[in-house]
């Protein structure tokens, strides 16, 4: 018998809160973390300028540039920085070179080969495929042949400029990748929803910490009813460095390896009798096409049946402009193949209608609302074996564990009591270990809110000292 999970998520929508009120004249101060490293870093800085005997203006000014508020866009930074820097260097030593060997005593003559040097500074950072790094190879090269080319010995600046902007960016790096001394979980894996991923890349701030929580060592991986490649298209920015379950746990998928690591299929019978009900509702008309997933060895294909609509062409344009690669099949011949999933893309009245005749199906659907501006209330229905448990199965399974190098795992699902309480009590059908997969469910419909609630409880479970079989708290707060 079907059994049907719905996301609440637009089924109603929450009423908007008043935001809070603020005493007049007040203006809102949030000093943070980047801010203060920043401080410590210029400080730094000028007490090792002091003591040097030198100004501390440029590796102050280093510092402050580099600092971002990740180490990885820290270390970008240093990186596009440095190359500037020598860069910068060099096309001003030729510069000081032609005013000493050719004695250019005419400022006129010398700013006008200074503006034309622009050219050849632009098209080498093109050259080694570095555009980014032009702006800075110009910044080095006006301050060193504009206002200290007539210096006495202008060469000793050159490389008093380069060394002291080296040494801002290595305070930088050094401070930006400085963790306090904490307790870290890195054997613990948070496995985060389609509704968690995306309150968190919507919000810039979240999204920071976010990722400073994965450059401390925080695993973190994912749980979605897209196909892999459409969950890597939807979340381009999205970092996917560990295996993550597709297809509302139908499939264990390997984005570094861009193959299928484990995967629950249909049965031939269940499958046949699935998709004779689908063909007839397309050829009633009552939907313009369907999508079935097919597995063959460790490889995915994407196969579509119907007509073409906005709809279809939304998730074959995803697939197709993805980081991960799926075949793209057009009614193929299903022998060969295993099918994992079917896909329904449409308004939640025709869903229902097609749904209805695989109520006496031994299937499990999950509706997920897509909230696109140009298609509104088209809704996704993933359509799966119930032996998925959506997703508890592969949830409790050692190869998910194995392969992220974690012992614990802790699912956040949203707004599905039914589903949570199914991964409850499939987390205590393995008797080989202790309780290692717990739930904890999040509202709903998640807000702003209800993101940084759920940020400041996975920073609290990272550094927290937690034995595995530990009880996930009622309340995130």
């Amino acid at each position: 018998m079907m059994t049907e999970t719905h996301d609440q998520a637009d089924s109603r929508q929450p009423a908007d809160k008043a935001p809070p009120r603020r005493s007049a004249g007040r203006i809102p101060v949030n000093i943070g973390l980047r801010t203060v490293k920043s401080l410590i870093a210029v400080g730094l800085c000028c007490l090792a300028s002091y003591w040097a005997g030198v100004s501390p203006f440029y590796a102050a000014i280093a510092a402050m540039m580099v600092m971002q508020q990740t180490h990885g866009d820290t270390r970008k930074n240093a990186k596009t920085r440095t190359l500037g820097t020598f860069v910068g260097g060099s096309f001003s030593l030729i510069i000081l070179y032609l005013d000493r060997g050719f004695l250019m005593e005419n400022r006129l003559v010398h700013y006008a080969i200074v503006t034309l040097f622009i050219i050849p500074i632009v098209l080498f950072t093109l050259m080694i495929k570095r555009p980014n790094i032009s702006y800075f190879s110009c910044v080095v090269f006006f301050s060193i042949t504009l206002a200290h080319y007539q210096d006495e010995n202008p060469f000793y600046f050159v490389i008093y400029r380069v060394l002291l902007t080296l040494f801002g960016i290595f305070i930088a790096l050094l401070l930006n990748g400085t963790w306090l001394p904490r307790h870290r979980n890195r054997d613990h894996l948070f496995v985060l929803d389609d509704q968690a991923v995306s309150i968190l890349q919507n919000n810039k701030r979240e999204q920071i910490r976010l990722n400073r929580l994965r450059e401390e060592g925080c695993q973190v991986t994912y749980q979605t009813d897209w196909t892999p490649a459409a969950f890597a298209a939807r979340w381009p920015q999205l970092p996917l460095n560990l295996p993550f379950l597709a297809l509302n746990g139908a499939v264990l998928f390997d984005p570094l390896q861009q193959s299928v690591l484990d995967a629950i299929p249909f049965d031939p019978v269940s499958s046949a009798a699935i998709q004779q009900s689908l063909n007839l509702a397309l050829a009633q008309k009552q939907v313009p096409g369907y999508f079935a997933v097919l597995l063959s060895r460790r490889d995915l294909y994407l196969s579509y049946w119907g007509d073409s609509t906005d709809s279809s062409q939304y998730l074959i344009q995803l697939i197709k402009c993805s980081r991960l690669h799926h075949s793209l099949l057009y009614q193929p011949d299903l022998c060969g193949y295993e099918v994992l999933s079917y896909l329904l893309l449409a308004p939640e009245p025709v869903i229902a209608d097609v749904t209805e005749p695989l109520l006496k199906l031994p299937v499990l659907a999950q509706r997920t609302p897509l909230d696109l501006p140009d298609q509104p209330g088209l809704r996704l229905c993933t359509i799966t074996s119930p032996e998925t448990g959506g997703g508890r199965t592969l949830a409790v399974s050692q190869q998910l564990r194995r392969t992220c190098k974690v012992t614990t795992a802790e699912w956040l699902l949203s707004g599905n009591r039914t589903a949570a309480a199914g991964f409850a009590a499939a987390s205590r059908l393995d008797q080989t270990e202790p309780a290692i997969v717990t739930v904890h469910e999040l509202p709903g419909r998640l807000t702003a809110q209800d993101g940084k609630q759920l940020l400041k409880y996975m920073e609290r479970r990272f550094h927290a000292r937690m034995k595995p079989d530990t009880a996930i708290p009622e309340s995130m707060t």
